[in-house]
């Protein structure tokens, strides 16, 4: 079985609160789950390989690495949902993004 790797938990966090501000700011609707992985995917280049590898339990490793990001950005104060499954930045994620920038 070949290796195949998939971007970095903390990439994955970066690019989905980017994506939340950049509808933010064109007045967006808020994001969905299945949306943010077809986009990341496409962000990071993931080819179908990737995007379809499972773990030994059947569940989709890059829907996890998602979720896991969606969580600790929720976890964080950084994305809330306004109702289920419809993702939006917070203020304070609004504020980490400058911060961000600020320092680069």
């Amino acid at each position: 079985m070949n290796h195949v790797t998939l971007p970095e938990q903390s990439a994955v966090e970066l690019q989905l609160l980017l994506h939340l501000f950049e509808r933010h700011n064109q007045k967006g609707r808020p994001l969905s789950t299945k949306e943010a992985c077809r986009i990341l995917a496409e962000r990071f280049g993931l080819t179908n390989e990737k995007i379809d590898l499972v773990y030994e339990s059947k569940r989709n490793q890059w829907v996890t690495v998602v979720g896991y990001a969606k969580e600790a950005l929720k976890g964080n104060g950084l994305m809330k949902a306004i109702e289920r499954d419809q993702w939006v930045i917070t203020e304070l994620g609004i504020q980490k993004l400058e911060v961000l920038k600020g320092s680069s």
